[in-house]
């Protein structure tokens, strides 16, 4: 599938869920300590393949919010994921929690205490879809490349923090600050990812990781182009604050004519937020598809990609 030219920033925005990680039949333990709340818990939260619910509320128990005492059920991919990032980096200590759920009304607090605090407004922490986190003996930068390379959501890097940590969550896959073309080739020598190097132009694979995240049912940032679309819709254009449109094709529509588009600002932790609504005639033209399924661009003369909702 093809179309002429790119006019819309991803179309695509949130977790759409993956499929569950690894092999079926395998058994997953974690032992965590929260550096908050000094509690530690070892537990196998899956057996032959199967989430141990009993297990999983005491991982949601120990990612609560220890400011307000509240816990929410975890997302069990992040669950997932961090085990994934904790065997490929082959660590031996604990996982150090720094932050797990975050309610509402403390994520505000947080955010008010000063604008660079780098609190998301719409944080995944808010639903149970994110942690930060480190592991004393292995290097942050490592924990780092190795989410990154994992592909499975966001990844931030906060190697000044008053106790160091990376941001790991299942929302779009983006990584912030994103690392220099040479930092990612070397991290992917045959280019096929989904990052975006600091450039903002995307390695020579992109389309393909592109669809391998399509058959997992994920979505990713996009590539740093200014559309007519994101002119329109506004908002910054940063690591931190990527700038998303999500755009509903209605029955019928076709060439370069959308319905009802919604112009989204989208945080570093991955959640969407309306800007505008409205009507919009672009230029360009968009691939066929049926009504209900949502476009994801791609940069200039590469195919787009159809990801059913």
């Amino acid at each position: 599938m093809r179309g002429a030219g790119f006019v819309a920033c991803l179309l695509v925005s949130g977790s759409m869920g993956l499929p569950h990680a690894g092999a079926s039949g395998d058994t997953r333990t974690l032992s965590l300590h929260h550096v908050h709340t000094n509690e530690d818990l070892t537990i196998t939260y899956k057996r032959n393949g199967q989430y141990d619910e009993e297990a999983l509320k005491k991982i949601n128990w120990i990612m609560r919010d220890w400011r307000k005492n509240q816990a929410v059920k975890m997302d069990p991919q992040e669950i997932d994921l961090l085990w994934e990032v904790y065997q490929e980096v082959g660590a031996k200590q604990p996982i150090y929690i720094i932050c797990g759920y975050r309610s509402p009304a403390t994520n505000e607090m947080l955010r008010s205490r000063s604008r660079r605090s780098g609190v998301a407004r719409f944080s995944q922490h808010t639903l149970g879809k994110a942690i930060d986190f480190y592991i004393p003996g292995v290097p942050l930068d490592k924990l780092r490349a190795t989410a990154m390379k994992l592909q499975g959501g966001g990844v931030g890097y906060y190697p000044t923090s008053g106790s160091p940590f990376v941001h790991l969550d299942v929302g779009n896959v983006r990584a912030w600050p994103r690392m220099t073309r040479q930092q990612l080739v070397k991290l992917f020598p045959n280019g096929r990812t989904a990052h975006i190097p600091a450039d903002g132009k995307p390695l020579p694979g992109y389309q393909l990781a592109l669809a391998d995240l399509q058959r997992g049912h994920r979505s990713a940032a996009a590539p740093e182009n200014r559309s007519l679309l994101a002119k329109l819709c506004g908002g910054e254009h940063k690591d931190q604050h990527q700038v998303h449109i999500q755009a509903r094709v209605q029955a019928g529509a076709h060439g370069g004519r959308l319905g009802r588009h919604a112009c989204r600002g989208q945080n570093a932790d991955g959640r969407t937020r309306a800007v505008a609504a409205g009507t919009a005639d672009v230029s360009g033209r968009f691939h066929r598809q049926r009504a209900g399924t949502r476009l994801q661009a791609a940069p200039p003369d590469q195919p787009r990609v159809a990801v059913a909702e």
